[in-house]
């Protein structure tokens, strides 16, 4: 259905009867008739039109090209079919309304308004279950002394959609939920009411905001922060398919183009509209099922690597703009972003954190070419800033991304930009077990392209460096142990009936250990399995280089699956970060067990 061709979609429609044939039919002669039409008057005008001509000669081309004797008789056909295509777009997008809606929403105008003398028992009748609750939070909204001081037109639009919200609010699951859900976007619209009147006017969207706030309190919540999210995300059709990362680029880069060109603020400003409207698309179609896990995470991932690119972009213009280029070549920034963690395995999730690194290859010594000019090491610390700026300030828009920069050669201590020599000479004699483990998941993101491949070179031969692997073993075992015992695992054992999904043994984290002994353990003989930096592919690599046998990453990769999948559906209900001990069967135990017999008995 999303073919490019409009008759072939129509086709599909039909054979799948999605529409009656009879339909599709009568829109395919339209279609084909407005097509036609279109086509007689650009050649008579000779341009891009559609407009019918005035020109008396140009009229009577037009009749006889299309076959017709008068204009009249053009006219009336093409409004017969102008209407018969309207009135199948009027049955087919607007939404079914039960019956009686047209003139049913009076006694829900009375509860609202406090005119119903029993109103507890009436919404009892209507079909809500916790009335007393339900009544007391439209009573604390009804008394709320804001409504004290909205202007008389923002009272009639809210007396106006409040009963089609507790209306069609029973056409979800839950109701109660769905009123409760919507009613802080309400209070936070009432100095905007316009948003208001856009659900009044359109139930279709009312009923998809419902269906999202009962599914998601974290989508809701989002939209009564960022209310000028609402309209998009409400009129914007699901997603089916995670968006390329090169479409999300062009789509950011068209929104900063619209600003001038200095306007930092502004253009900070279109970079939060811009993600924070494209996750909830992502978490809308995820909610619904549309999305598959690993495309919500593809997209979550080309999300922040289309921000990233134009963030740097802005903090590169700004710094050029005041000091001048860093080298030789002004088509080169000779600084790189690197991502590692999520972000870095392509496994982005809702809230997540983006750990960063920065790198330069310019001359540390040299001095830009401005007429302020620094010394380059100075202007790339600057540009790291100046990003990291741009990416957490707090505005009304909220922040982009929490930033984390520890896993910079030496961590907080260290340089906020280093050296791509810098970086390699800490790799190779500074590092410690932990920062190779990382470093699997670690590629280049946005910067200088000569840069990115040269670290690719270098994360390679880092990889690769032949290891005992019973030695590997011991250090990665025992760095499991002391996570335990710094107390990023300190609910272990107090809980017995819970599962932690990240932390306990048999969870993510063993899972992704595992994967990283794998490489740093057989990259030396194996080198394509530095390939990939996401774990599930890492996994099929350890089959195809038989490495590990198939039905055991079949374990690991359903449980990981399993696992991350939860993980989002948890992000979402804003739930907590375990599950009953027994949700996942057996796999726990598995993955124990593998862990036992890759890592403990090496």
């Amino acid at each position: 259905l999303q073919s490019r061709s409009t008759l072939t979609a129509l086709a599909i429609l039909a054979d799948r009867e999605l529409l009656p044939e009879a339909v599709t039919r009568d829109l395919r002669s339209n279609y084909l008739y407005l097509r036609h039409l279109e086509h007689v008057l650009q050649a008579q005008e000779d341009q891009q039109t559609q407009v019918l001509p005035v020109d008396v000669g140009c009229r009577q081309r037009v009749v006889r090209a299309m076959g017709y004797h008068e204009w009249e008789e053009l006219v009336k056909d093409l409004g017969q079919r102008r209407q018969r295509v309207h009135s199948i777009f009027r049955d087919v997008v607007s939404p079914t309304t039960p019956e009686g809606d047209s003139q049913g929403y009076a006694e829900f105008s009375d509860c609202w308004l406090g005119l119903l003398d029993t109103p507890m028992d009436w919404l009892k009748e209507q079909g809500y279950v916790d009335v007393a609750a339900l009544w007391g939070r439209l009573s604390a909204l009804a008394s709320s002394r804001i409504l004290h001081g909205i202007s008389a037109l923002a009272r009639e639009r809210l007396d106006t959609f409040m009963p089609m919200l507790l209306k069609w609010a029973l056409q979800v699951p839950d109701p109660d939920l769905a009123v409760t859900r919507v009613l802080p976007l309400v209070e936070s619209v009432l100095q905007r009411t316009v948003y208001l009147v856009m659900l009044s006017e359109s139930p279709a969207r009312l009923m998809r905001l419902l269906e999202i706030a009962v599914a998601s309190p974290w989508i809701a919540e989002e939209l009564a922060r960022y209310p000028v999210l609402l309209d998009e995300l409400l009129s914007t059709p699901t997603l089916t398919n995670s968006p390329s990362l090169a479409s999300y680029r062009d789509e950011l880069q068209q929104m900063l183009l619209r600003l001038p060109e200095q306007d930092l603020e502004s253009s900070m400003q279109v970079l939060r509209l811009f993600q924070k409207g494209r996750v909830l698309q992502v978490a809308a179609a995820d909610v619904n099922g549309q999305l598959p896990l690993m495309q919500v995470s593809d997209a979550l991932t080309h999300i922040a690597e289309a921000v990233l690119d134009a963030v740097l972009d802005l903090a590169w213009r700004d710094l050029v703009a005041r000091h001048g280029y860093p080298g030789q070549h002004e088509d080169r920034s000779y600084f790189m972003v690197v991502a590692y963690g999520k972000l870095g395995g392509l496994e982005l999730g809702y809230g997540s954190d983006l750990d960063l690194v920065f790198i330069h290859d310019g001359d540390e010594q040299a001095m830009t070419t401005g007429s302020f000019p620094l010394d380059q090491a100075s202007f790339f610390a600057r540009l790291g800033q100046k990003m990291i700026h741009i990416l957490t300030a707090s505005m009304a828009e909220g922040r982009l991304y929490e930033v984390d920069m520890r896993l910079r050669p030496s961590g907080h201590s260290g340089l906020l930009v280093t050296s791509l020599h810098a970086f390699k000479r800490y790799q190779e004699q500074a590092a410690w077990l932990w920062e190779h483990q990382a470093l699997v998941r670690a590629r280049p993101v946005a910067g200088d392209e000569q840069l990115a491949a040269a670290f690719v070179v270098l994360r390679q031969e880092i990889l690769c460096r032949a290891r005992d692997q019973g030695t590997l073993a011991q250090e990665v075992a025992g760095m499991r142990e002391k996570m335990h015992r710094m107390g990023q695992h300190a609910h272990q054992g107090m809980y017995p009936h819970q599962f932690y999904i990240k932390h306990d043994a048999g969870g993510i984290v063993d899972i992704e250990f595992m994967v990283q002994y794998g490489v740093l353990a057989w990259a030396h003989n194996y080198p394509e399995l530095t390939r990939f930096t996401d774990n599930v592919r890492i996994l099929e690599g350890f089959v195809t280089q038989d490495l590990l046998a198939a039905e055991d990453v079949d374990v690991l990769r359903r449980a990981y699956m399993a696992y991350r999948q939860r993980m989002h559906r948890l992000a979402l209900a804003q739930g907590p970060d375990w599950v009953a001990v027994e949700e996942f069967g057996d796999l726990p135990d598995k993955v124990r067990q593998l862990w036992a017999k890759l890592i403990v008995s090496v």
